[in-house]
């Protein structure tokens, strides 16, 4: 997560400011001069400032792991100052690193109090965020214990005033206008289950032959005890076909009722493995595959269906003993095939006949744009005890995508190409025209392209369009792609004012295929769809660098000279690292 760091450096309680910074572009500063202080009187806003608090940490932390956390503030109110935060992490555990680091750490009953004074000035709507890493004694937790901390926010309304706490138990005194707090829980767990699936924005193109891809389960251990009796079931959803590791097709039935003993979904659509075929690393063959209908996570989110539950006992998982620290991975091959699974009215059995077989895939058609979500459970022991972690992953199924690419930062005057990757699936047999409508946002100027039109809007955002005859189908794919130079200030956002650090810009692309040839019987007979997509890129400034020093004393002569006077050097004691 990115984070705008101060650009005013804390002082402390003892000493007021009266020195603003203001930064527009985006660009490094080195400043060394003397910085002379002038008390002057700073008008205070109407209104009081109201921060909202959130805490963003993981629900679970492996055992014998570190936690990350991020606690940001939101100023919903009237303009705040010296933004101050405090945190109190349980007992029996210690700060690892902090950004900024904590300008003062007090253990208070066994508990570890941090504190951040001024971390910054908070703007209404700005957000200001600190984020730090702590970690747990194993001697003192045991796998399951829930770890529990609260944090608290305060905004002042006047910047003379710096938000005091007291200096023996960290207790927040006074000196704010505005206050938030929030509590949140990570218990310890002896293993982590995530899944995965590389396709870009989890869109996976129709096909069970031409558009296999692999599912990766990962299951990382605890760095303190062992893990044994390891088992992983997942549950496919009836959209999706199940292809073991990409080598075999179970099925019988001849689907499309042309070519006696040839078993094809639709007319020349050949086995599953014979074009197309993946063969991941770290497969194995499961112990059980069946087709069910079921709720796989009971009263969780994932909805009552058919699903094709796949088991890997620990004997298919190679009796693998997770050792502290271990990740174990196991991957499989999917699909989404033309009509959907329902279950064997005649089953084969469940110890693997059921794989990559579209003997029983005579349900629905599967369609574009389809959400499909399938559930994964890992069960191990950990110290006498059994333990379950799961993970779920949505993936939406297309006919026909787009997916937009960039690279860099946003910065003036440099050029950035923007790529569409446009793409449809197996059982379009045609896309017919295709338009592609990209806008992209003010601050960006489109300087050359492959489009059939680019034209400026009054707003400073411009309209990028290409109308395609068609892409190549079916499994056809087509690349576009235009270069846009950033400009130096925006034409309406800001109201006209510079691109400026820490910004960013999203523009989007819509793709529109009103007329396209889709299979959608397995004899082959197409009909005529409307298919649509979209996608979206991001270009984002980095944040100002500044090198900031404070001559020491000199000697001037002449009509308002210091001379050799240390006020220089007393107010140098105030400015520290932050």
């Amino acid at each position: 997560m990115s984070r705008a760091l101060p650009l005013v450096a804390p002082m402390s309680g003892r000493r007021r400011r009266a020195l603003s910074v203001v930064l527009g572009t985006a660009m490094s500063l080195s400043v060394v001069a003397p910085i002379a202080f002038v008390p002057v009187d700073v008008a205070q806003a109407a209104g009081a400032p109201s921060p909202e608090l959130t805490k963003e940490m993981a629900e679970r932390t492996l055992y014998g792991d570190t936690t990350d956390v991020t606690l940001t503030m939101k100023n919903t109110g009237a303009e705040g100052y010296n933004t101050s935060f405090r945190d109190v992490l349980p007992k029996n555990t210690s700060l690892v690193s902090a950004d900024p680091a904590p300008t003062r750490t007090l253990k208070v009953s066994g508990k570890t109090v941090l504190i951040w004074e001024n971390v910054a000035d908070a703007i209404p709507g700005a957000s200001v965020s600190i984020s730090y890493t702590f970690e747990h004694e194993t001697g003192s937790y045991g796998i399951g214990s829930v770890l529990k901390n609260s944090a608290s926010v305060y905004v002042s309304a006047n910047a003379r005033a710096v938000p005091d706490f007291d200096p023996d138990n960290g207790e927040s005194t006074g000196d704010y206008d505005g206050s938030a707090s929030v509590t949140e829980t990570t218990q310890l767990v002896p293993f982590i289950l995530t899944k995965s699936e590389p396709n870009a924005e989890a869109e996976l193109l129709r096909g069970v032959h031409d558009h296999q891809t692999v599912y990766t389960l990962e299951v990382q251990n605890n760095y303190v005890v062992n893990t044994t009796g390891l088992r992983i079931d997942d549950w496919l959803p009836s959209g999706l076909e199940f292809l073991e590791c990409g080598t075999v097709d179970n099925t019988t039935v001849d689907h499309d009722a042309t070519t006696a003993g040839v078993a094809d979904e639709y007319p020349g659509s050949g086995a599953i493995n014979a074009s197309g075929a993946v063969s991941p690393g770290n497969c194995r063959t499961p112990s059980a595959v069946d087709t069910q209908q079921t709720d796989p996570d009971g009263a969780g989110g994932v909805d009552p269906d058919v699903y094709t539950k796949v088991s890997w006992d620990n004997a298919a998982l190679g009796g693998v003993t997770l050792s502290p620290g271990q990740l174990f991975t196991l991957t499989y091959v999917a699909a989404i095939p033309l009509r959907r699974n329902v279950e064997f009215t005649s089953s084969p059995g469940t110890s693997g006949e059921q794989s990559a077989n579209l003997d029983n895939n005579t349900g629905t058609l599967t369609k574009d744009e389809e959400l499909l979500v399938n559930y994964a459970l890992a069960t191990g022991t950990a110290r006498n005890a059994s333990y379950q972690d799961d993970d779920t992953f949505e993936i939406v199924a297309e006919d026909i995508s787009v997916h937009k690419t960039t690279s860099g930062t946003l910065e003036q005057g440099t050029s950035r190409t923007w790529t569409l990757l446009v793409e449809s699936s197996e059982y379009t047999t045609a896309s017919g025209p295709v338009t592609i409508v990209d806008t992209v946002p003010d601050g960006l100027s489109v300087t050359s392209g492959d489009y059939s039109s680019a034209s400026e809007n009054g707003d400073g955002s411009w309209k990028v369009t290409w109308n395609l005859g068609s892409v190549s189908a079916p499994s056809g794919s087509r690349t576009l792609s235009y270069v846009t130079t950033t400009d130096t200030a925006y034409t309406t956002r800001g109201g006209g004012g510079p691109v400026a650090s820490m910004d960013a810009v999203t523009n989007s692309v819509v793709l529109s295929a009103p007329s396209a040839t889709v299979i959608t019987a397995n004899d082959g007979t197409a009909s005529s769809l409307s298919l649509p997509d979209a996608s979206s890129g991001s270009l984002a400034a980095g944040g100002i660098e500044i090198d900031k020093a404070v001559a020491g004393p000199t000697s001037v002569t002449g009509p308002g000279s210091c001379g050799t006077s240390s006020w220089i050097t007393e107010i140098a004691d105030d400015y520290t690292v932050g």
